[in-house]
């Protein structure tokens, strides 16, 4: 990816333009990944038109990552940005 820096930071996601996905990079085998998961059972949300998978909590970004909705894999449920309190909240699974 012509867009990717040539070694990146494990705790960073990179979202490329060209084909509008979000890596992250993995130390140990020196390779990005993508985390972009789309299913049929995948919510649909205003102004989230991305999903990035990670495996816990704790490896949800520090900062707000623009139009990106978070399934964690350890419980399942999607996370999104919450900016007026500036933290990841649950999706309510009704919408």
């Amino acid at each position: 990816m012509a867009e990717l820096p040539n070694s990146g930071n494990s705790g960073t996601l990179y979202k490329v333009l060209e084909n509008e996905e979000v890596y992250t990079w993995n130390a140990s085998t020196n390779t990005y990944k993508s985390l972009m998961e789309k299913t049929s059972d995948t919510p649909t949300v205003e102004g989230k038109e991305n999903i990035a998978v990670v495996d816990t909590i704790a490896d949800l970004p520090t900062e707000k990552v623009e139009d990106v909705l978070y399934k964690v894999k350890e419980n399942q449920k999607f996370y999104y940005w919450n900016d007026t309190n500036a933290a990841y909240e649950i999706l309510n699974e009704t919408q």
